[in-house]
């Protein structure tokens, strides 16, 4: 995966977690940043440094997500306990409370932690670590008492063998920045492996497990770009009419049903200015990716 394009659709996700007082900066460096990564146990670990880093300034701050290419000699190599060669860097830094020398050693110690009791679990360094180590990396941490904290989790370039990955994170056609799916499905399994897919597809996934939970997140304002919602869910409100009523309070939203039972949806039901698109059960991700596509590239002829 090109990090680099990770870490452009993943800022949205992580303006949100951050919240009010704190300023969320990104820093790419130019090109394409290839890994060879599980991009679930990224985000995770990603997600659980930024908590750390809000958690740290209670009083506000700045939150910087940068992400670089470096190149490791044996002397540097030998102190950050890697191997010399070519490495993407991804560092978490805030401007917060800080750690002492001490606190800093053991913080990527399991279940260690310098919050209250009762405020996380201690696993967040712990998690990135084991990350970074089955990646081939390794984590750093920079810190001082109320100078902030830099974490870094060194990941290996990967080779590209001549594909061009930059573009595979960023499809013909979709918006001009991260995308953000709400996928509305009231069984979990077939939830869980939606959001999956399009995650591995490069977009952001939000879940609702109903109607009712997907009316909620549209109604308290949350950026979605597209509603992927199932036809077929135990409520008053159906995916298609989910999607009409999303449509209505957002022209611009783009909707995709889907379904696995045949004349849920009838053609000609709805007006044609109605009309949502309507992906079948069981579908591949090729698929999936095309009908989004689809999507956004109508709109752009």
């Amino acid at each position: 995966m090109d990090l680099d394009v990770f870490i452009r659709h993943t800022g949205r996700f992580l303006r949100r977690v951050a919240g009010e007082g704190i300023e969320l900066m990104v820093e790419r460096d130019d090109g394409p940043l290839p890994v060879r990564v599980d991009r679930q146990q990224l985000e995770n670990a990603l997600l659980n440094l930024a908590i750390n880093a809000r958690d740290a300034m209670p009083d506000g701050g700045t939150l910087t997500i940068a992400a670089r290419r470096r190149s490791l000699g044996t002397g540097e190599a030998v102190r950050q306990r890697l191997s010399p060669g070519a490495y993407v860097v991804v560092s978490v830094s805030d401007t917060g409370v800080g750690m002492s020398p001490e606190a800093a050693r053991r913080a990527v110690e399991p279940f260690f932690s310098t919050n209250p009791i009762g405020k996380g679990s201690g696993l967040g360094l712990s998690t990135a670590l084991g990350f970074a180590q089955q990646s081939g990396g390794d984590v750093s941490i920079s810190s001082a008492p109320r100078q902030g904290t830099t974490v870094s989790l060194y990941l290996p370039e990967a080779t590209t063998d001549g594909v061009d990955i930059h573009r595979q994170g960023d499809p013909p056609c979709t918006p001009k920045g991260p995308a953000t799916v709400l996928v509305v499905d009231d069984e979990r399994r077939t939830r869980r492996m939606a959001r999956r897919t399009l995650a591995e597809l490069g977009y952001q996934v939000l879940e609702a497990e109903s109607a009712a939970a997907a009316t909620q997140l549209l109604e308290k304002g949350v950026g979605v770009d597209l509603l992927f919602t199932d036809v077929v869910m135990p409520s008053e409100m159906d995916g298609r009419a989910l999607g009409l009523w999303a449509r209505q309070g957002r022209p611009g939203l783009k909707v995709l049903l889907t379904t696995g039972f045949p004349g849920t949806v009838k053609e000609g039901a709805v007006s044609a200015d109605q009309a949502l698109p309507v992906l079948k059960k069981p579908y591949s991700k090729k698929q999936l990716r095309e009908a989004i596509q689809a999507l956004f590239c109508a709109e752009a002829t």
